[in-house]
């Protein structure tokens, strides 16, 4: 039998992940946290002390952000660690394939899972919003999806325990979003640092810059607050993650190009 071309070995594995979750009930267990949290943003507004009517566009977008995010992050992880546990990464590894297959065919499926989420998220903001707000919202949601994603993969391929692989994820998109501030604080004269000791600390949050992505400019609070969408910062978000999913990507294939068959 001629073995499937390389496009339908993407294909075939990228569905193949997409009927995994699918079977895992994830796609309901993701829209029963979405909506639980997007009803309880909604009634923000009417509790609220000072009758402001940004209360629930905040939560229900900070809500909605998080638990993508989790479960995204938690759904790469349990299917990667699941095929380790039965053997079936080390099968797929074992085909004659390169390894770069079978990682952009299991990549292209969680960034289609992370589409389905972010428009997921994008439609319940709808009744909250003006469209092109919730259309900016999302399509700046589905970038830090993809970048989490891409992120999670890999850590995942390298790490082989599930909960380090977990708390790593979450340390370095916690980093991610803390480094522009943490920058700023290094920056500040009056820390008092020996002045090669902040040289040395700024080499190195300049460099973990370069690595990580600016999530700060990601699903802006203040666009769900005033809908003042800057449109032209979305060309420079898609940019930076088509660059940080290619940068993560590569780390991730030298690391799978190192392990043993």
């Amino acid at each position: 039998m001629t073995p499937p071309a390389p496009f339908a070995t993407l294909a075939i594995l990228a569905l193949g992940t997409c009927r995994m979750a699918w079977r895992e009930r994830w796609p309901l267990g993701l829209l029963g946290l979405l909506v639980a949290g997007w009803l309880l943003a909604l009634l923000a507004e009417p509790v609220s002390l000072t009758g402001s009517t940004q209360a629930s566009p905040l939560l229900a977008g900070f809500w909605l952000r998080l638990a993508s995010l989790f479960e995204l992050a938690l759904l790469v992880i349990l299917t990667i660690s699941r095929e380790r546990q039965q053997r079936l990464l080390e099968l797929l590894l074992a085909l004659p394939y390169p390894r770069s297959t079978l990682f952009w065919g299991r990549l292209l499926g969680f960034h289609l899972l992370a589409l389905a989420a972010a428009t997921l998220c994008g439609l319940l903001m709808l009744p909250l919003l003006p469209w092109p707000v919730a259309l900016a919202w999302s399509i700046t949601l589905a970038c830090e999806l993809l970048i989490l994603t891409t992120i999670a993969l890999v850590l995942t391929l390298a790490i082989r325990q599930p909960t380090l692989a977990m708390t790593t994820t979450a340390g370095f998109y916690l980093l991610a979003r803390a480094l522009p501030a943490i920058r700023l604080m290094a920056d500040d004269p009056g820390q008092g640092l020996p002045a090669w000791v902040g040289d040395g600390l700024n080499g190195a949050l300049t460099g973990l810059a370069w690595l990580l992505p600016d999530l700060e400019r990601f699903t802006v609070s203040h666009w769900l607050a005033y809908g003042n969408v800057t449109w032209e910062s979305l060309g420079a978000m898609l940019l930076e993650t088509a660059l940080q999913v290619l940068l993560w990507s590569a780390i991730g294939l030298v690391d799978l190009a190192r392990k043993p068959m």
